[in-house]
């Protein structure tokens, strides 16, 4: 009779066991899933690195929302702006562009002169 009794807890304690490895599978399983669903296809969901490009306002259409700078390296590169900032550059005005792939975050007209050392 113990070892009947014996044979059926460690039978118990063998199913306990299986059903949290069991558990911890699946748990490992919902965070893989949690992760991946923070995510649209290869793309993660954080903010796209900010570039910094410098050159000449080309041509500008606030409507549009759209501002063509020429680089320093002589080509063209397209912004997406808000109307707010069309009104403050100009064609032919230099200026500094940091953005978020296409869309224009922040631009800053160039003072003029040699930008200082290390920069």
């Amino acid at each position: 009779m113990r070892k009947t009794v014996l044979s059926v807890l460690v039978a118990l304690f063998a199913v306990v066991l299986m059903s949290g490895v069991s558990v911890a599978k699946e748990s490992a399983k919902a965070k893989a899933k949690a992760e991946s669903a923070v995510t649209k296809g290869n793309e993660p969901c954080e903010p796209a690195p900010v570039s910094k490009v410098m050159g000449t306002v080309k041509s500008i259409d606030p409507k549009k929302g759209e501002l063509v700078l020429t680089g320093e390296d002589g080509k063209d590169v397209t912004f997406k702006i808000t109307k707010d900032q069309g009104k403050k550059v100009k064609a032919g005005d230099k200026v500094t562009v940091n953005a978020e792939k296409d869309v224009a975050k922040r631009i800053m007209k160039s003072r003029g002169g040699k930008p200082p050392v290390g920069c």
